[in-house]
């Protein structure tokens, strides 16, 4: 009975952990999913909150690229930056790190013209630019001020999804872990066995039968023992199972967020839900 009680409560447990697992990407799904249609709308604002939102619900690192981008996309360099820096302090080893790295100078570049442009002049003085004269001519030509390039729009980021991917190492050591509970099952249910068999023969002796100190001496062992391992392999079962069932459940989705980041060049991260 002790060892029917613990086997439930552990999978009960692990009933409760994967329905919190599932909500949890449910809910980073639905927000990184608002999040991109807010991005297609040019609502890049909006968008860098939504995919905020989906971080929270799940910590994926490859979350903090799309943040990134949308802030970036918004005009707000600041936090871009702080995104993109976040995002190579947790994947340092990412493919596309050199790129990031490009876009968090280019950004901080124009922080600092931005900051230098707003600083005046000693008291409050506007400088006076020298008139430009033409060839041959006594008359001077006004100033020409540069006219600054139009800036070229974004393009609108692509989700694209990719085949399910099961994981090998959750797959083998769920196995593993579930033939050692098997294994712990079936002693324990040996030993438990023989520990009612001995119980039987002290409680209901046969005829002629002579009382031995050693059966029941070994009658408590073999309970001990047979209900400890009853409880150790039904962790092991559960562990064992559940571990394999994540290896061979196939992820419902990879988004890959495809987004440039200079002329002709992409880039893709990853975030499975």
């Amino acid at each position: 009975m002790a060892a029917r009680c613990v086997f439930a409560i552990f999978v009960y447990l692990a009933i409760g952990c994967r329905a919190a697992q599932a909500g949890d990407a449910k809910k980073a799904r639905q927000h990184f999913e608002q999040g991109t249609t807010l991005y297609d709308l040019q609502r890049y604002e909006e968008a860098a909150r939504e995919y905020e939102l989906a971080f929270a619900e799940k910590n994926d690192p490859a979350l903090l690229f799309n943040i990134g981008q949308a802030y970036r996309f918004a005009g707000n360099h600041a936090k871009a930056i702080g995104a993109f820096k976040s995002f190579l302090r947790r994947l340092p080893n990412s493919d596309n790190r050199g790129e990031v790295e490009a876009r968090i100078n280019e950004m901080q570049r124009i922080l600092d013209e931005q900051k230098h442009s707003q600083e005046k002049p000693p008291g409050g003085i506007a400088p006076i630019e020298k008139p430009v004269e033409k060839p041959g001519s006594s008359e001077p030509s006004p100033a020409v001020t540069p006219t600054p390039a139009p800036t070229p729009a974004p393009t609108p980021v692509v989700v694209e999804t990719s085949p399910p991917r099961p994981s090998r190492a959750l797959r083998y050591g769920g196995i593993a872990t579930l033939a050692v509970g098997v294994v712990a099952l079936a002693a324990g249910a040996g030993l438990y066995a023989a520990a009612v068999s001995a119980h039987d023969e002290i409680n209901n002796p046969a005829p002629g039968y002579v009382f031995n100190p050693d059966t029941e001496s070994r009658m408590k062992t073999f309970e001990g023992a047979g209900i400890a391992l009853l409880a150790i392999g039904g962790v092991a079962t559960v562990t064992g199972a559940t571990l394999t069932a994540l290896g061979f459940k196939k992820a419902s989705s990879t988004h890959a967020f495809v987004a440039p980041l200079r002329d002709g060049a992409f880039t893709s991260v990853s975030v499975e839900f």
